[in-house]
């Protein structure tokens, strides 16, 4: 009776940690997006936390780098450029949505240690799906050859920054990889959701602060 019962516990239990590691994340999400049309084509795995993911990266980027959306160029080239001289910072642009996505993420397989999984399944669809053929082979290579380093990503990115309005593909390699890292390494006391930074006014010398560290500047896969 005792090993029965023994043997149904293990069996439970070990349900239990496939459920936690294969199901849901814990996060709940309030789903602003579900009604808009797909983006990408990926059929994956939290297929809808993905595309939740990217509508409001598009949304913070905006909000910050273009307001007034007069040209959608410029929100892609502002969020590049700032990663570039290294004075972005996720607490002055991220929402406390993108907060609960980034920590919905975090839990997901697309990401281990905090980092997008380059090689994995869903970077796998973003990759092969990519528009340009060019930038297509030349990412692939770099992938292929483990090199995907920002101070070599980053430049080819702004120089391709109109392909972001074309290509959700690249949008989502540009969220996944570069923003939803950062975002996730926020608490939610650290969102500065009140009193946004307005990064379409130059600031005064008063004005101007010094980036925040995460640790995270990009990394190596």
């Amino acid at each position: 009776m005792k090993s029965t019962f023994l043997s149904i516990s293990i069996a439970l239990s070990l349900l239990v940690l496939t459920s936690c590691k294969d199901g849901a994340t814990t996060v709940k999400i309030d789903y602003k997006y579900a009604s808009q049309p797909e983006l990408i084509t990926c059929k994956i795995e939290d297929q809808a936390l993905i595309k939740e993911a990217l509508y409001a990266f598009e949304s913070d980027i905006r909000e910050a780098y273009n307001k007034t959306n007069k040209n959608p160029e410029r929100t892609f080239q502002g969020f590049v450029t700032r990663l570039l001289n290294k004075t972005f910072k996720a607490n002055e642009v991220a929402t406390k949505h993108s907060l609960k996505i980034a920590k919905a993420l975090q839990q997901s397989k697309h990401y281990k240690n905090n980092l997008f999984e380059i090689n994995g399944v869903f970077a796998n669809c973003i990759f092969d799906n990519i528009k340009d053929n060019n930038l297509k082979t030349s990412l692939n290579a770099l992938r292929k050859a483990n090199s995907l380093r920002p101070n070599v990503v980053l430049p080819t990115f702004r120089n391709y920054s109109r392909n972001f309005t074309i290509d959700k593909n690249l949008t989502a390699l540009l969220a996944f990889e570069y923003y939803y890292n950062q975002v996730m390494l926020l608490n939610e006391a650290d969102v500065k959701t009140a009193n946004k930074v307005d990064f379409n006014k130059v600031p005064s010398k008063q004005q101007v602060s010094k980036p925040v560290k995460t640790g995270h500047e990009g990394h190596n896969h």
